[in-house]
């Protein structure tokens, strides 16, 4: 299978940020009053602001305010990460072989883009990257494709012709409605749909999959 760039999603993909977001999520709910499992929160995953909070109401019965909310977790989440996040497994030996191959390859993720730029800085993996498109970056956010769209349109390929790379089910519906062929790697949310082209445990698994390894 030939492809002309590979596309990865970010948080809970290429960086293990999902477990520290369940943990700042439990300490900004404490704030309020209310303790839960931190499993809890792994099917926090992937949420907007609103649906956070509305979730986090449902289970506690608190008030909460999402921009409030949000900013408490932001404080807790850039304090766990104040040393910069490990990366998910095989992470580097997905590059590399990317690398070896001469494809581009760039990073579509619903974080900002200077705070994305941050953390994989911090992870010693920024540079290796060829374009980042993030929330402000296009209108619409995933679910839609247009992150995938754009990040396509940075490297100058068709979509059709990228590999993506994802852990959500939402991402994956963006990446599949960009017309991309879609690998998913699920972290700690729960990966209910099975729409994925292919569904593996690892990323050089899936580079294994479609024949790049």
């Amino acid at each position: 299978m030939k492809f002309d760039a590979v596309i990865f999603d970010m948080d809970g993909l290429l960086l293990d940020t999902e477990r520290v977001s369940s943990l700042a999520n439990r300490e900004a709910l404490l704030e309020y009053g209310h303790d839960l499992p931190v499993e809890q929160f792994h099917a926090l995953a992937g949420g907007t602001l609103l649906t956070v909070a509305e979730k986090l109401a449902d289970w506690t019965g608190a008030k909460i305010d999402a921009e409030e909310f949000h900013n408490k977790w932001l404080l807790h989440y850039n304090a766990f990460l104040a040393d910069g996040p490990d990366l998910r497994p095989t992470v580097l030996e997905t590059l590399q072989a990317v690398e070896s191959q001469a494809l581009p390859k760039a990073i579509a993720t619903t974080t900002a883009k200077d705070h994305a730029r941050t953390k994989l800085s911090k992870a010693g993996i920024e540079h290796r990257f060829d374009s980042i498109v993030g929330f402000y970056c296009v209108e619409k956010r995933k679910p839609n494709p247009d992150p995938y769209l754009k990040a396509a349109a940075n490297l100058n390929v068709d979509p059709r012709a990228c590999l993506a790379f994802e852990d959500s089910d939402t991402g994956v519906k963006a990446a599949l409605a960009a017309g991309m062929t879609v690998v998913q790697v699920p972290d700690i949310a729960k990966a209910e749909a099975r729409e994925a082209h292919y569904r593996v445990e690892t990323l050089i698994e899936g580079l294994q999959a479609v024949g790049l390894q």
